[in-house]
């Protein structure tokens, strides 16, 4: 009877450190203007290990929003007046679409070829480890 709350202990604590890792991606998803949501539902059905990976291999989101710098609002690409404190965003300065800054370690072929193996390494120890358990 012992063994069996001890696992059922050693089981729920694991739970806890996956489910707080799947809270930190979601997180890190919102921050780079990816749906926290989807990402945590994604990161509990695989693993937030991978999910991680596939969002820094990914990077930000291209999105059609652009940051006001007096209120910190996000409002259209294309607006030339904040609609929330009236900021005039100046004609000739246009905003770049995309968060990427210069030397982002993402950005490079190589880098994210890397990333896409570790994934999959990391996938097919986890196939493997399910499989030795099955026997």
């Amino acid at each position: 009877m012992e063994i069996i709350g001890l696992f059922v202990g050693w089981f729920v604590f694991w739970f806890l450190v996956y489910l707080f890792f799947a809270i930190l991606v979601g997180a890190y998803a919102s921050k780079k203007r990816r749906s926290g949501v989807g990402w945590f539902f994604l990161s509990l059905l695989i693993s937030p290990l991978i999910t991680l990976i596939f969002l820094f291999i990914l990077g930000p989101s291209h999105s059609s929003l652009k940051k006001c710098p007096r209120c910190a609002e996000e409002v259209n690409i294309d607006a030339q007046i904040c609609r929330f404190c009236n900021f005039e965003f100046p004609q000739s300065n246009q905003f770049p679409k995309s968060d990427k800054k210069a030397g982002n370690v993402a950005s490079t072929p190589i880098s994210r070829v890397i990333a896409i193996l570790i994934a999959l390494s990391a996938f097919g120890f986890m196939v493997f480890i399910i499989y030795l358990f099955k026997k």
